[in-house]
C-alpha cells in the first residue's frame, strides 16, 4: 500500500497498534516523513494513533516517491512500528 500526499493539503493516517493481549501504547512516539519532516502523532484511544501533516508542511513537498515512519518505545526497546510508502503528487486546483 502506498499513501498519496497532495502538496498544500492536510494529510492524516490512523494506525492501530496491538498484540495478542490487546492494544499497545508505546511511549516516546515519533513520526517522520522521510527524509526529515516531523509529523504530529496524536493518541485517539488506547492502541489507536493518528499521524498527520499540516497544509504548511505539505505545501513544500516535491512530487515523487517517499515514505513515512512511526517509531515508539515498547519497554526498553525503540521499535520501528510502521514504515509506509508514500507518493507526493502534483495538484492542478487552487
Amino acid at each position: 500500500m502506498t499513501d498519496t500526499i497532495h502538496p498544500g493539503e492536510t494529510w492524516r493516517r490512523t494506525v492501530t497498534i496491538s498484540d495478542a493481549d490487546g492494544p499497545v501504547d508505546p511511549t516516546e512516539m515519533t513520526a517522520v516523513l522521510c527524509p526529515e519532516i516531523p509529523m504530529t502523532v496524536t493518541t485517539l484511544e488506547p492502541g489507536l494513533h493518528e499521524v498527520s501533516l499540516t497544509e504548511e508542511q505539505t505545501e513544500v513537498l516535491v512530487p515523487g516517491p517517499t515514505r513515512w515512519e512511526l517509531w515508539g518505545r515498547v519497554g526498553s526497546d525503540m521499535l520501528l512500528i510502521v514504515a509506509q510508502g508514500a507518493e507526493v503528487t502534483e495538484v492542478c486546483g487552487p
